[in-house]
């Protein structure tokens, strides 16, 4: 797959998106929209099941920052040697 963002690193998404495609927005990604989920409060014992039931997606999530973070580097040290 050549591009995958993550919601919560819009500006580094983005510039991955306009690095990888060779194309410019015309405004920042991250005012397009505002999530409303950090505005839910959850007990702790919610949060535990929820934690629970979710534990496989959890794993892929934590594997795609880890992958992205090698993704942006790479981006970045490419953009430095061409400079």
């Amino acid at each position: 797959m050549a591009f995958f963002g993550i919601k919560e690193r819009m500006d580094d998404s983005q510039y991955f998106f306009e690095e990888t495609f060779d194309m410019k927005f015309s405004r920042k990604m991250s005012v397009w929209g505002k999530s409303k989920s950090n505005d839910t409060v959850l007990t702790a014992s919610q949060l535990a099941y929820i934690r629970n039931v979710n534990k496989l997606d959890w794993e892929l999530y934590e594997y795609a920052l880890q992958l992205f973070d090698e993704r942006l580097s790479q981006l970045h040290r490419k953009k430095r040697r061409l400079r």
